[in-house]
């Protein structure tokens, strides 16, 4: 069972998350002070006693960051999406990294889909859907949107635990 500091840095850390998608939606740009802010966050997370794992949380960010970089230098995605795989990897910790693998998939197809029926003209005429339908045309892909959301269902499940 999870302790409170780990309940109350995981909070913050899924709400600024969740801050980070939003603007990543809107703006296709994820702020090095935004990712700053979730490094300093979820840092508490790699203190012995705070979760099991302690320091080895280290490890699974450090991992997705050099995937993160990998796609970046393919110019698969933006710097700023990279540098969010580090925070990702700590707050999701080694518990919750099959979770986020497995979640990223549907999700990034489920926001991809919506994207491609936005184009079409199939989501109305609001402003989320003429957002998406500017993303399915082509306009740039928000991979913070998919990553946060997965990393959020992969900190529940780590903190279900």
């Amino acid at each position: 069972m999870p302790g409170i500091v780990d309940l109350a840095v995981s909070g913050i850390a899924m709400a600024l998350l969740a801050r980070i998608a939003w603007i990543d939606f809107q703006t296709l740009r994820i702020a090095n002070r935004d990712v700053l802010v979730l490094i300093g966050t979820v840092a508490v997370l790699v203190v012995p006693g705070v979760t099991p794992y302690g320091w080895a949380n280290l490890l699974p960010g450090v991992i997705l960051f050099a995937l993160g970089v990998l796609f970046w230098l393919l110019r698969s995605m933006g710097a700023g999406d990279a540098k969010l795989f580090f925070p990702l990897g700590i707050l999701i910790g080694w518990q919750g990294i099959a979770t986020f693998a497995l979640c990223l998939l549907p999700f990034s197809l489920l926001f991809l889909g919506l994207a491609k029926l936005g184009a079409a003209g199939r989501l109305g005429q609001g402003g989320l859907a003429t957002r998406l339908a500017t993303i399915g045309r082509g306009r740039g892909i928000p991979y913070g949107v998919p990553m946060a959301f997965s990393a959020i269902a992969a900190t529940l499940w780590r903190l279900s635990l």
